[in-house]
């Protein structure tokens, strides 16, 4: 490259204002004339968008001779360079190129323009990935492709096999654009199917089950060799923060949804499938809340009625496997016990005393101990026709020489005035006459 007029100059000027640092630029040459050859060099720098003179005009009768040119982005941010011949205000762009930052654009008399990066290797139209621009946007914060790759890289969902997965992203939209108030959401064809809120909440909505596939939740975890103890399916607790004023908690709650097609046969709230009979001992529900208190292992607020099919044991697990109702220990009973048809099993009721006058009865069976007293009153259940049938049976092991009975209500046939020792009285009420009867 040779200046050989008075009126020809080389010049500089970039795309962009300077962000924080101009480039500096040198230039190598030598002036020629008919008797001479002096060498020479020229530094300046950039000054953004205005142009700068890298290289005056030679001399009258002198040729200028470009041996070298060297410009460096030491800014911090990628600028345009244009490099230009003015000749007498006719300018002529000899190189338009971008820097990176580090980059330095070399001309030399023997190899031309070519482009050095910053980490020393020659670009010459092969840019590699450290030394092209990237814009940042959305997540990605790099400002070269390399640098992006690598970023994506660490950010990435790993490949199965991997231990862990960490993601960066605030928000996971699978199948649908995930709305402002949730982490995670998912959607089928349908609809949406799942989200996990910002709140912490996950609502599972499925909406293409089947009949072959009827389960909104499965769970099936298979218990390993090293699970010596327990094993949960499904493990629910709720904690309390310091500042918390709410009245209730509760584990599992069961609601009535939106029925819009026609009405199911049987809805259930809890149930407990046939099958759960493989161990050794097996319970459909199960409380182990300790005796205290406002503690209860079953409580059923609800007025609508409870069925069992099976047997009820109370007091004891020991089954006679013929009765529906057993109570080991003390049963009260507030109210009237009807009975239709049915054989009662009742613990007896022992009353120990020398000095007993009045008893009143509220047991089947009603035993007295002791020596002979004064005159005798039993006073037995009040006419109703809810005891229509019941019979009572009365012991003394001491003669009690006279007896009274009483009962409100209705009257007495046969009972009699007197107890002996050790001889069971047994008295049967009938409701349509008020009257209690000595039965068998």
């Amino acid at each position: 490259m040779i200046l050989d007029s008075t009126t020809k100059s080389l010049e500089l000027v970039l795309g962009s204002a300077v962000t924080t640092t101009a480039m500096p630029v040198t230039v190598d040459y030598v002036d020629m004339t008919t008797t001479t050859t002096l060498a020479g060099s020229s530094d300046s720098q950039s000054n953004g968008v205005t142009l700068v003179t890298i290289l005056a005009a030679p001399a009258a009768s002198t040729q200028r001779k470009v041996n070298s040119i060297n410009v460096y982005n030491a800014d911090s941010a990628a600028k345009i360079v244009t490099v230009r011949l003015n000749n007498n205000t006719v300018l002529r762009p000899l190189v338009v190129v971008t820097l990176q930052v580090g980059d330095t654009l070399i001309y030399t008399d023997v190899g031309g323009w070519f482009v050095l990066s910053a980490t020393g290797l020659i670009k010459n139209g092969q840019s590699i990935a450290a030394d092209i621009a990237n814009t940042p946007a959305g997540n990605i914060a790099s400002t070269t492709v390399q640098a992006a790759i690598d970023e994506l890289d660490t950010e990435k969902a790993k490949l199965a096999g991997d231990i862990t997965q960490d993601f960066a992203a605030k928000t996971l939209g699978i199948g649908e654009t995930i709305n402002s108030t949730d982490i995670i959401s998912a959607a089928n064809a349908t609809g949406r199917v799942l989200r996990l809120t910002t709140t912490g909440q996950l609502i599972a909505t499925p909406n293409a089950m089947t009949a072959a596939n009827p389960s909104a939740f499965t769970f099936g975890p298979t218990a390993k060799a090293a699970q010596t103890g327990g094993t949960l399916s499904l493990f629910s607790y709720i904690n309390t923060d310091a500042a918390y004023v709410g009245t209730s908690l509760t584990m599992y709650y069961a609601s009535q949804g939106t029925l819009s097609g026609a009405q199911p046969t049987t809805q259930t709230g809890y149930y407990v499938h046939s099958t759960l009979t493989g161990a050794v001992n097996n319970y459909g529900f199960q409380g182990a809340i300790a005796a205290g208190a406002n503690r209860w292992n079953c409580y059923m607020s609800g007025t609508a009625l409870n069925y069992f099919a099976g047997g009820v044991l109370i007091g004891s697990s020991t089954d006679d496997g013929v009765s529906k109702l057993q109570v080991t220990g003390d049963a009260a009973l507030t109210g009237n016990l009807l009975s239709t048809g049915m054989s009662y099993h009742t613990s007896k009721t022992v009353t120990t005393t020398n000095s007993l006058t009045t008893a009143t009865i509220s047991t089947r069976y009603r035993y007295f101990t002791g020596t002979a007293g004064a005159s005798f009153a039993i006073t037995l259940p009040a006419a109703a026709a809810s005891i229509d049938g019941e019979v009572i049976t009365i012991m003394s092991t001491a003669a009690r020489a006279t007896t009274t009975w009483i009962s409100t209500g209705a009257t007495f046939v046969g009972a009699p005035a007197s107890l002996v020792a050790n001889t069971p009285v047994k008295l049967q009420y009938h409701h349509a006459t008020t009257q209690w009867f000595i039965t068998a």
